[in-house]
């Protein structure tokens, strides 16, 4: 494909646009890296076990559940102008500060409403920021790309979150912790709008996208069958995400700090992996890509199930699998809008990725409630072997629907 970004336009992208992205989506610090608070909020709302306890998780995954929400009303009130987008930002901090109250009054009602609405304001500044900057690349003809710098931003922001998250929540608590969140992503966001462009204001090419009825969208077999696939595909990833120092803590019961080190591990893995499928499905078909995918979340979480069942001194082994997993389930996550303009075309993909992110909030809520559930147990070693076996089981179905999956004829125009 022949590039419509002169070299001018390649320079801001790069070197304005991109930077701007990075404080932009300081917002994904806090959202995705609510694991490292799962603990204090259970002991703060005084469940009996603080380590598999409910209001952390549930609130962690009505974050996720609720990102649909907000893009799908994102085609409805979209604006490109930085009002709008400082107006989003805006928005979604004022969840931090009813989550702080939540916190303070030790509200469960509020916290879950708080988590609800943090989620729905997220999704529709997500799809803001994450449209805009996918249709500088995609007038490059490097879509995958632009795909995989917003995901490695993603998983940067949380690893950094919860590795730094524990010192703090020790020195200032809870409450205090969520309204300084809010703060910094407040300053960092709103620094980052000044230098944010729409890529309306590009000239040269430009596809006109189409509306596609709602009606029309559900009643399509192939929409559903991709829906699926990212349901399955994403949900022991999103488990791990949410669940992951729980984890460390009832399995091999690890210090507070060697569990933030290893979420911040899983973060990083994740960031590092989004990039360089990214950049590598620019270059490799989309459906190849998703079967390799598929098979070694496969190959690892089998593996992880095994190390379980043996016991002993596995810590490390299990830890690294857990990354692999992580990196795997995140370039998935990544390349799920290239697996959208890929099936269905340029005119239609900007529209079907906010009804899309349905198989994201499901897995979102679905993967850390199963997991902390299996982890609550009478056995939790037993019970989170069968959870690792049933997600390889999911990973496995998926590389036979992605098989199934074709571009739709009017993807080509």
């Amino acid at each position: 494909m022949t590039s419509a970004l002169s070299r001018s336009e390649k320079r801001y992208l790069l070197f304005i646009m991109t930077p701007a992205l990075i404080l932009l989506m300081s917002f994904t610090g806090p959202f995705y890296g609510w694991n490292a608070i799962v603990v204090p909020i259970n002991e703060l709302f005084g469940d009996a076990d603080p380590e598999t306890g409910w209001p952390g998780v549930i609130s962690g995954g009505l974050i996720l559940c609720s990102v649909f929400i907000g893009a799908t009303l994102y085609n409805r009130v979209k604006r490109n102008s930085k009002h709008f987008l400082r107006l989003l930002i805006a928005l979604h901090v004022s969840g931090y500060f009813l989550a702080a109250w939540s916190c303070s009054i030790r509200s469960y009602g509020l916290l879950v409403f708080s988590a609800t609405y943090l989620g729905a304001t997220q999704g529709t500044l997500y799809m803001h920021l994450f449209s805009g900057y996918l249709e500088w690349f995609r007038r490059w003809g490097k879509i995958g790309l632009g795909s995989g710098i917003i995901g490695c931003v993603i998983g940067l922001w949380p690893a950094l979150h919860s590795l730094l998250a524990e010192d703090i929540l020790a020195a200032i608590g809870l409450t205090r912790f969520l309204m300084g969140e809010a703060l910094m992503v407040l300053g960092l966001a709103v620094a980052g709008s000044f230098f944010w462009r729409a890529a309306s204001s590009l000239a040269g090419d430009s596809v006109k996208p189409v509306h596609i009825a709602w009606s029309s969208i559900v009643s399509e077999r192939q929409f559903w069958l991709y829906e699926f696939f990212l349901l399955c595909f994403l949900l022991p990833g999103f488990g791990f995400k949410i669940v992951m120092q729980v984890v460390m803590f009832t399995t091999y019961g690890v210090t507070a700090a060697t569990a933030s080190f290893v979420a911040a591990a899983f973060l990083l893995s994740y960031a590092l992996a989004r990039l360089i499928f990214g950049y590598l499905s620019d270059r490799i078909p989309p459906r190849t890509v998703f079967l390799y995918l598929c098979a070694g979340q496969v190959a690892c979480l089998l593996a992880a199930g095994l190390l379980i069942r043996m016991g002993g001194d596995t810590f490390l082994t299990f830890v690294i699998l857990m990354c692999a997993v992580g990196a795997l389930f995140a370039a998935g996550k990544c390349l799920w809008a290239v697996g959208v303009l890929w099936l269905w075309g340029p005119r239609h993909y900007v529209q079907l990725m906010g009804p899309s992110l349905f198989a994201f909030s499901a897995a979102g809520f679905i993967g850390p409630v199963s997991l902390n559930a299996a982890l609550r147990g009478g056995d939790q070693a037993d019970n989170l072997e069968h959870w690792l076996l049933f997600g390889a089981g999911l990973l496995l179905y998926c590389f036979f629907i992605m098989l199934r999956l074709k571009p739709h004829p009017s993807a080509s125009h």
